[in-house]
Parts: structure tokens; C-alpha cells; sequence
């Protein structure tokens, strides 16, 4: 999608992309805190950023008239990220109120007549499509929530920012009066506790964090061109992905050595020192 959007050279377009971008990558947050809380009364706090990035797509369509189709359908397709929300006593109405929120794109998106119009609707119902079938296939089990409580909202902010930290207490001193002066005690310093390492698989997407020191490999017969591979506050490590991928990503990594052999939409290096990547064929 990336590519067939540089080639409609707009900025607007490429501003408005990312902001779908954004919302895409907000469900990382949505399904990490279902995985950590419980339910809560009320979950349209996980629409907010959905609301945001919207309005602002809207903003900027005014100033760039020649691309309204495109802005709309990008806007169009945003309710599809409202999945968590739909009533799902029946499993019929749910699957179709869902089916509806995806091919909403084609009213909009069925307008574009040029070549590299119809090439960049293409590429984007493609990436929408892949969100709406993943949360298909993992219907009804997606839709728990499956913590012991917590505050929901804290913490599904605090994944969308990049990081999950426990509240610091505060300590106040206590001073008796009158009391004689001691001698300040020494208090060591307690290292912080690593992360564990986690590598998990959810749906066509490898989350891979807090890993160090090692070298990662995958399957080469489980992987194919629609992955997505995604490295977080990786310290240290070799990575080798042998066969030709959709996206990757490495966010707040450490000297790693990456080795792809071909990626077909968009690669993200982000707040990293020292990357060495090799490239087998081809990268965005």
C-alpha cells in the first residue's frame, strides 16, 4: 500500500495513510488489554484514537479536493476497528454487521477509475481485508476479555504508548520530632527486573520482544507473504527470516543483525542504534 501510495504523489494522501496506520496498529493495545483485564462497563475509550485519526483525515481532505475519493474511502473503512464493540448474541448478526463495516470501503473505493487509483484501492482493501479476516477467524474467542479486573483504560493507554509500567508508589519520610540526627543510611540499589522474553504468533503477525543475547530464527515452511514480523526492545540478537514477507518492524532495538530475504509492502525501523539489515532480493 505504501508504494501504490507514493506514486499518486500526494501528501495529503500519505499524511491521511498513516493516520489509517495508526488505527491499525492501535489494535496491538485493544487485544493486549482484553488478554490482561476484565471487561469493562464501558469500552469506547479504545475508540478514541479511531475518532481522532478520523477527524483528522477529514481536515485535511478539504485541502486536497483532486483526492476526496480516496480520503473517504479511507475514512470509511474505520468502523471495522469498532469489532470489539458489536453485540454478539447471535453469531450470524455479529459476522455480518462486521462484513458490513469492511466492504464499506467499496462504496467509495469502486469510484476510482484511473489505473493508479484502482491500484492503490487494491493494496489497501487488501490490508483492510487481512484485518477483517483475522478477526473472522477468531471469532467468538477474540471478543473475551480474559483478565481478573484492573483499570482497563489505564493500562490499554499505557500499551498504546509502547510500554506497560507498574504504578511507583510514593513514600514520604516520616519524622519524629525532636528525634536525635542518625546517620543516613546506605540503601543499595535493586536492578530492575528484565522483561521476559516473549515470541508469539497471532494470526500472520510474529511479535518478538524483550529479547537478548540470542540468535531468533523461524520456520521457513510456516511462513509466507502475507507475515508480518514485528521486534521490540531487542538487545543483541541475529535474526533470519528466510522466505519473502509482507511488513517488518523493529522499534527501541539494540545492535541486531537482520537478514530478509524479500519484503513486499513496508519495512520500519524505529528508535534503533546499530541495525545491520541484509536484504536477499528486495525491500520497499
Amino acid at each position: 500500500m505504501d508504494t501504490a501510495t507514493a506514486e499518486l504523489k500526494n501528501e495529503g494522501l500519505n499524511e491521511a495513510v498513516g493516520y489509517y496506520y495508526d488505527i491499525l496498529h492501535s489494535q496491538t493495545a485493544v487485544l493486549s488489554t482484553m488478554a490482561k483485564c476484565g471487561k469493562p462497563a464501558d469500552v469506547q475509550f479504545m475508540m478514541a484514537i479511531v475518532k481522532e485519526k478520523k477527524n483528522k483525515m477529514i481536515a485535511i481532505e478539504r485541502k486536497h479536493r483532486p483526492f476526496v475519493t480516496h480520503f473517504r474511502t479511507l475514512q470509511d473503512s474505520v468502523n471495522v476497528f469498532a469489532w470489539f464493540a458489536i453485540p454478539d448474541e447471535e453469531p450470524d448478526t455479529y459476522i455480518n454487521q462486521l462484513a458490513d463495516f469492511y466492504s464499506a470501503v467499496d462504496f467509495n473505493g469502486g469510484k476510482l477509475n484511473n489505473p493508479e487509483d484502482k491500484k492503490w484501492f487494491r493494496a489497501f482493501r487488501s490490508v483492510q481485508q487481512d484485518f477483517f479476516n483475522f478477526i473472522k477467524s477468531q471469532y467468538p474467542a477474540i471478543l473475551k476479555w480474559q483478565g481478573t479486573g484492573g483499570d482497563a483504560k489505564a493500562v490499554y493507554e499505557s500499551y498504546l504508548g509502547g510500554k506497560v509500567d507498574e504504578p511507583v508508589k510514593k513514600v514520604e519520610a516520616v519524622v519524629e520530632k525532636k528525634a536525635p540526627a542518625k546517620a543516613p543510611l546506605k540503601v543499595e540499589k535493586i536492578p530492575a527486573v528484565p522483561k521476559a522474553p516473549v515470541k508469539v504468533l497471532r494470526y500472520k503477525t510474529w511479535e518478538v520482544s524483550n529479547y537478548k543475547d540470542e540468535t531468533i530464527e523461524f520456520d521457513a515452511d510456516k511462513i509466507d507473504s502475507g507475515f508480518t514480523f514485528n521486534f521490540f526492545n531487542c538487545e543483541n540478537i541475529k535474526v533470519a527470516i528466510p522466505k519473502k514477507i509482507k511488513n517488518f518492524m523493529l522499534n527501541k532495538c539494540k545492535r541486531v543483525e537482520i537478514e530478509v530475504e524479500q519484503c513486499v509492502s513496508m519495512g520500519e525501523i524505529i528508535k534503533c542504534e546499530r541495525i545491520k539489515l541484509t536484504v536477499g532480493t528486495a525491500v520497499p
